[in-house]
């Protein structure tokens, strides 16, 4: 899941996406 998502996405953003579901 995620590792599709670096593929076409930054790690930084991936990171902050990530963050964000977590605040969320």
């Amino acid at each position: 899941m995620w590792q599709r998502s670096s593929n076409s996405m930054s790690p930084t953003v991936m990171k902050k996406q990530l963050q964000g579901r977590i605040e969320s």
